[in-house]
């Protein structure tokens, strides 16, 4: 590419408009973005990811220390959360155990590093490491389960029953087991037995039972705790929160800032695992709360929470999982939520398994319910990259249902030893792009002696060979962070979140209309991301009590009134909602008389929770159901079709962004912040994206680069009919973030180009315009000013390009490869080559886990150093970290594409010695050796590693 100067004539008062861009704002608003700026440039240690430390192995004051001070001298984490994990050298909650998380603490009180619990002895939380039921048997979890009779002949029938039998009932069959029909013979039973006089025709008897809970805890044979019995999880709280308190005060809400509950849940019915199958959650005073709550008794409805018995079993098993969920709530999450607010720190909760309906039901009886009492709403992303996975969207629409914008992802949690720092910054560019913006990364180990090594790789500290470059990663994502975290979300779709059809579908003996949902849910969410709109879930719950839903074209806003968060909506979707609370529909109903547009996908609801029809009320919104004629209505149905969907909504709502040609890999999130529009987009995929962005708002875009912290507006952009449009060029797995200020009514000149404009200056009355035009291709530059057009064309002469010798000294950092020849190409492989006659071997080195050395003299010419030539290194792929030397000085790293360093500062005339550091993952020192905690997978493996791609050296020109 060639660099050059475009002299445009363009009379007028340009320079004032340029370079005087007049901005009136409050002293506050202009402070606030300021502060935005600054902390973007610099970001502060606490804007830093947390990390869990893995506490295995022997734990020792001596290595505390060493380690906390590596983790705050490499500038990579703001706190560390302690864990006690696999191979723990000493007794979870012990007095040792509090004596060393004790000693922690001061160290990092000493050097400024704030310490999160992690309240259980790895997962899922509530067990205290198996101490709550030392002495209380009772405790231990519960299951229903069902067990059905027949009896066709008159007669008596004897069924032996005990304590843990709940209910007895027979009905004639055919009737469904309706209440009319149910004789309860429980009232029968006599020292333990139960004797029937059955009358004429066929029968049906079911018996439910309360069992023992089989879920162990993972990685040990512990069982689990009944988390709706208030008084285990007292005992529960007493103690693992009470105990650290009762040692440790002074460092609460000081150095301990928050408590992280991990996974718990009502562990029944997990069929692929064959724990208690075909059962439900229970609890000894459930029939009792239930009562309570309800008002009615569930006993003589137990059926219905198995199969269709009637009218009522809709909402007989929307109000048992709703009990289920309040009990959750009430006795567990509440208590936490409410011990940390009285001892100065915070909760984060991650909840259980939230990844489908099925399993939130199941395992939480409501989502949103579970997350309702975590001030730090927590979500996972682990064990490997699902780009179709919506949970970031369900944690992050959760956390703003109850009024934050803030949301924290554990993340690369059993990723394996291969991970990259490429992937590390692509999956986290993903989970920043639908709503995460705070990262716990998993994990630093402690030790990495013994097997437990294989349990949840990787380790992300000073045992892997990037642990030089994360600092490279951590700048990055913290800039993310400082953006993206707080403000307002701006999305003009709503997804009902159908928790009650969930939970009024949900059976133990058939999962099928679940699943049904779920991949309805799915479906609806990906056409979206994919085309891209942004939306938020909103359940019920939250539709009903909290939020108002208004059109506005403007997207979202987010507004607090007495004390409730509201959220205003242009479009709300129900994916497969075939049962709705009838107040629900009323209200959906009334957001469709202000203007709404309402669009069902796949059913119309039918049935309210109590059972009854809601034809005519379904019909006084969907009176039309054609989704190709979207004039003049504002409801429609559309049956399996995304793209008729989506077709919809290009039709109904104006884009806030928009790709052209469009992008399924593409996805963005546009915050409003500190007076700014904050867009981020990024590129999920291997390959680079070439194409348009528009969006719809004016003003002058500026580039904030997370990378390096470098601010500066956009060369080429143009404005077209109330939007603002340029070129979209990505890496592979690359992001663009892209502000505008609110109040930025910019009216100068604008540029279309197809070359790379790096400047724009104004001499007298002469618009300068620098631009890198594009090897062999006619370059051109157009400027748009008060309705008038300037064009230039030219052809630019090719770059200079310097090639490199493809053969290269080659050694390991550490000394453990003798020294060789090699050529690009990955070192786990031989090389037989031959070079001005002679024969170089070099050897494979398929387990070399580290940093190699490629090194070679670089001659250059006085002649090739013109006056104000640029010389970029350029590599097409690297595997996985480049680190780029200079005659000795460090010029820089890259740890992601693209792999290019401006080297021009530190080259000579004569000889340059050129150096480049790769550096890849464990897995290779890792391969082969067995796994013996995941049956039939080895964490590690022989992967492609060094400098895959020639090397070249390309020098542009600075041409007046």
């Amino acid at each position: 590419m060639h660099r050059s100067k475009i002299h445009l004539m363009i009379r007028g008062s340009l320079m004032i408009i340029l370079l005087g861009l007049l901005v009136t704002c409050t002293h506050r608003s202009y402070s606030d973005r300021e502060q935005l700026r600054a902390q973007f440039q610099n970001p502060a240690l606490s804007n830093r990811p947390m990390v869990y430390w893995f506490w295995n192995g022997a734990i020792e004051h001596e290595e505390i220390r060493r380690q906390l001070l590596e983790m705050k001298n490499s500038g990579t984490v703001s706190a560390a959360c302690i864990l006690g994990w696999e191979g723990l050298g000493i007794e979870y909650l012990s007095e040792e155990w509090f004596d060393k998380v004790a000693y922690a603490c001061q160290v990092a009180a000493e050097i400024g590093l704030d310490i999160w619990l992690y309240d259980e002895l790895r997962w899922p939380s509530g067990h205290a490491g198996g101490k709550v039921l030392d002495g209380f048997p009772q405790y231990q979890a519960k299951c229903l389960r069902r067990t059905e009779l027949r009896v066709t002949k008159p007669g008596p029938v004897v069924i032996e029953c005990d304590s843990l039998t709940v209910a007895v009932l027979a009905w004639p069959e055919g009737s469904s087991g309706s209440d009319s029909a149910v004789i309860d013979l429980m009232s029968l039973n006599r020292n333990d037995s139960i004797v029937w006089q059955a009358p004429g025709g066929n029968w049906l008897i079911q018996i439910f039972e309360m069992e023992a809970c089989t879920f162990t805890t993972t990685f040990t044979d512990l069982k689990y705790v009944d988390l709706l019995d208030s008084a285990a999880v007292q005992r529960f709280v007493t103690l693992t929160y009470g105990a650290y308190y009762e040692r440790m005060p002074q460092y609460f809400g000081s150095v301990i800032k928050a408590i992280i509950t991990d996974e718990p849940g009502l562990y029944c019915d997990l069929k692929p695992f064959l724990l208690n199958p075909g059962s439900l959650p229970w609890s000894s005073a459930l029939l009792a709360e239930f009562q309570q709550r309800k008002g009615y008794d569930l006993r003589r409805h137990l059926p219905a929470l198995w199969q269709d018995s009637g009218p009522d079993a809709y909402r007989i098993r929307v109000d048992f999982y709703e009990v289920l969920a309040d009990l959750l709530q009430d006795n567990y999450f509440r208590v936490l939520h409410d011990w940390c607010e009285r001892h100065g720190i915070q909760l984060n909760i991650q909840p259980s398994h939230e990844e489908t309906l099925k399993y939130a039901v199941k395992l939480m009886g409501d989502y949103f319910k579970a997350m309702e009492y975590s001030h730090l709403p927590g979500v996972d992303e682990v064990y490997a990259w699902d780009k179709h996975n919506i949970v970031p969207k369900i944690g992050s629409s959760a956390a703003r249902a109850f009024g934050s914008q803030n949301v924290w992802a554990e993340v690369f949690a059993a990723y394996g030893w291969e991970i990259s720092l490429e992937t590390m910054k692509a999956v986290s560019d993903w989970l920043f792009s639908r709503g995460i913006n705070h990262l716990m990364l998993s994990a630093f180990y402690f030790s990495m002696e013994g097997e437990w090594r294989f349990e949840i790789p990787p380790s992300l500290f000073f045992q892997n060979p990037f642990w030089p470059y994360l600092p490279h990663y951590s700048d990055y994502v913290s800039r993310l962070q400082v953006l993206l975290s707080d403000g307002r979300n701006v999305a003009p779709v709503a997804i009902l979140y159908p928790t009650r059809t969930a939970q009024a579908l949900m059976t133990p003996a058939d999962e099928a209309p679940l699943d049904s949902l779920d991949q309805a849910l799915l479906e609806v969410s990906n056409a979206l991301l994919r085309h891209p709109i942004d939306f938020d879930y909103v359940d019920e719950r939250t539709l009903l009590n909290q939020l108002s839903i208004v059109r506005q074209k403007t997207g979202t806003v987010l507004r607090r009134e007495n004390d409730q968060f509201y959220t205003d909506y242009e479009v709300l979707i129900l994916p497969r909602v075939t049962v709705m609370d009838s107040v629900v529909l009323a209200k959906i109903a009334r957001f469709h008389r202000q203007g709404g547009k309402v669009i069902a996908y796949e059913r119309l609801p039918h049935w309210s929770i109590e059972g009854e029809p809601l034809d005519d009320a379904v019909a006084a919104i969907w009176n039309r159901t054609d989704p190709d004629e979207p004039a003049n209505h504002s409801a429609w149905f559309v049956g399996s079709a995304t793209d008729s969907l989506l077709r919809l909504l290009e039709q109904i709502i104006v884009p806030d962004v928009q790709i052209d040609p469009p992008l399924k890999t593409v996805n963005y999130i546009h915050k409003e912040k500190a007076g700014r529009h904050i867009y981020f987009i990024s590129n999920h995929d291997s390959l680079a994206v070439d194409a348009r962005v528009s969006f719809a708002r004016r003003g002058r875009p500026q580039i904030w680069e997370a990378q390096n912290g470098s601010i500066d507006y956009a060369r080429v952009f143009q404005q077209v009919n109330g939007r603002t449009r340029m070129p979209l060029h990505l890496p592979p797995f690359g992001s663009l973030l892209v502000v505008f200020d609110v109040d930025d009514n910019f009216a100068g000149p604008m540029i279309e180009s197809n070359t790379e404009i790096v400047a724009v200056n104004i001499q007298d009355d002469t618009l300068i315009v620098e631009s890198f035009p594009q090897q062999d291709a006619l370059s051109r530059v157009t400027v748009f000013r008060q309705n008038r057009e300037w064009r230039r064309e030219w052809q630019a002469p090719p770059p200079l390009v310097i090639e490199p010798d493809s053969v290269w000294d080659f050694q390991a950092l550490d000394g453990s490869i003798v020294p060789e020849k090699r050529r690009p190409g990955t070192w786990t492989e031989g090389q037989i080559f031959d070079v001005d006659g002679r024969t170089y071997r070099a050897a494979a080195h398929p387990y070399f886990s580290g940093t190699a050395i490629y090194r070679q003299t670089v001659w250059l010419d006085s002649t090739v150093f013109e006056e104000g030539r640029r010389f970029i290194l350029q590599t097409a792929n690297v595997k996985n970290v480049m680190e780029v030397r200079v005659n000795g000085q460090i010029v820089g790293a890259r740890c992601w594409p693209p792999f290019e360093l401006d080297i021009s500062p530190f080259l000579k005339t004569a000889a340059n010695e050129l150096e480049i550091r790769v550096t890849n993952t464990l897995a290779n020192a890792y391969a082969g050796r067995p796994n013996p905690y995941t049956t039939g997978e080895n964490w590690g493996k022989v992967l492609d590693s060094g400098l895959m791609e020639a090397v070249r050296i390309v020098g542009y020109d600075r041409q007046k």
